[in-house]
This record gives structure tokens, sequence and C-alpha cells, in this order.
């Protein structure tokens, strides 16, 4: 074959596939609570308030401490500039 004949053939193949992939369905998966995939929620105290000691807690396991740090399961995994920890 020559090298012209390859050519066309490869953007006759991606005509194709760019055709059926937009002709195919997308799925979209939403759990039984209705959030999105991957959606995270703030964990609040009593009264649906954020707790006095100025920190934050996430049902992921994330906690924000009040100087910005964050902690994934009790262990720092990331440090707010200037927080001086």
């Amino acid at each position: 074959m020559k090298q012209t004949e390859m050519i066309v053939l490869g953007l006759a193949g991606l005509a194709v596939y760019l055709i059926w992939r937009s002709q195919t369905p997308t799925r979209t998966v939403v759990p039984q609570d209705g959030k999105p995939a991957g959606w995270v929620s703030e964990i609040f105290g009593m009264g649906s308030k954020p707790f006095d000691n100025g920190w934050r807690y996430f049902d992921n396991g994330v906690a924000i401490d009040p100087s910005g740090n964050y902690y994934q399961n009790g262990a720092m995994v990331w440090q707010a500039p200037g927080s001086g920890i």
C-alpha cells in the first residue's frame, strides 16, 4: 500500500470511531442518596452547626484545623502556608 492510502484508511477509521462514539449513550450512575459519585459531605455538630472548636470534619476522613491544615485519618497531609506548625 502506498503512504497516501494508509493515511486515507487511518482517517476513515478515525471518522468511523468518532461517529460511533458520538452515538453511544453516556451512562451516569447516581447513588441512592442522590449525590454524585465522589461527593463529600461535611459533618456538623448538634443542631447542624459547625463545631465550636474551629475544626471542620468530612465524611471521607478529612479534617481541617483552624489554621487550615488538612488531616486524613489523623495524619497531616497538607500544611497551610504560614500556619506555623
